[in-house]
């Protein structure tokens, strides 16, 4: 009664919000950590992955009985062996993260915030991607597509678009993907230092227009 109370004085929009932020701080601290990595990673992901991005924070987590618990509490969905959060739920629990700390990435005890989560997240992806002898279909990039977009929400763009160059002009445009690359390259656009990195995206991103 007293959450509905809170929520009658808010704008419709703002409900969803409102019961988000709610849920959220009732959590445990390990909880709030699980959700917030669930968070930074975006699609649906093994307990393993979870364990990986904490490892730094939660040094031998085991996160599969709290997402779990999670799930039971109906604040985690769950496709297979994977896990996610709604949309909702994950726009909070990423605001409850700082953004960014000077020289965060190359701290040896990296502090909690999204570039330094959204940096070991893509090293996940890179630990995981395929040989590049198996890229045989779009499937087999997608460690390399999230490892892409880890790496642009962390604002790591040179590093993204040199992995972009290692599938952009041999794989996507060769299997026909011309928008997908278009759409990679644009958002590494105007955010390059490196003038050897500019002119190759700016040559691939033509490419692929054209």
């Amino acid at each position: 009664e007293e959450i509905l109370a809170d929520t009658r004085r808010l704008l419709p929009e703002h409900v969803l919000e409102a019961l988000a932020g709610e849920a959220f701080t009732r959590l445990d601290s390990l909880g709030k950590k699980v959700v917030q990595a669930l968070a930074i990673m975006g699609t649906p992901i093994s307990p393993i992955a979870i364990n990986y991005l904490l490892e730094s924070y939660l040094p031998g987590l085991d996160s599969e009985p709290i997402l779990k618990r999670l799930l039971n509490m109906q604040f985690v969905r769950k496709q297979g062996g994977n896990f996610s959060l709604h949309a909702v739920d994950r726009e909070y629990a990423l605001s409850r993260i700082p953004p960014d700390e000077l020289n965060d990435q190359g701290m040896n005890n990296p502090p909690f915030t999204q570039r330094a989560l959204f940096h070991r997240a893509a090293n996940f992806y890179r630990d995981i991607r395929k040989p590049q002898n198996e890229w045989n279909t779009l499937d087999d990039l997608t460690p390399q597509i999230r490892e892409f977009d880890l790496r642009c929400h962390g604002k790591e763009y040179e590093p993204a678009l040199r992995l972009l160059l290692t599938f952009d002009f041999d794989y996507l445009l060769r299997w026909g993907h011309y928008r997908l690359m278009a759409n990679f390259h644009e958002r590494v656009h105007g955010q390059l230092q490196d003038q050897k990195l500019q002119q190759l995206h700016l040559a691939n991103l033509g490419t692929a227009y054209y």
